[in-house]
């Protein structure tokens, strides 16, 4: 009996985490909200605001430190391969849609 129980709660689990979708999508999407940022608060009130993306702009053209924001968006460029390859790899046969 407990055995029967335990098998059809693991199947609902493993046909209903199918149908999750990954928080990936939302991580890569959020290296692309330079422009709002730059355009609207420049940061925001004691950096609230500030993004990453937004971090490597300043670090280069207003402090010019142009090799820490090179190291910082090489860091950046692998995170995003990371998140990509892992989002390719549970795509599975659904592509990459």
């Amino acid at each position: 009996m407990f055995g029967k129980l335990l098998a059809i709660t693991l199947l609902g689990f493993v046909a209903s985490s199918q149908k999750i979708r990954w928080p990936v999508i939302s991580a890569i999407a959020a290296t692309k909200v330079f422009e709002e940022v730059y355009l609207m608060t420049q940061g925001g009130p004691a950096d609230s605001t500030r993004t990453l993306v937004y971090y490597v702009y300043d670090q280069a053209f207003a402090e010019l430190e142009i090799s820490y924001a090179c190291t910082i968006g090489l860091a950046l460029f692998l995170i995003v391969l990371m998140l990509s390859l892992v989002r390719y790899l549970f795509a599975g046969d659904r592509g990459l849609t």
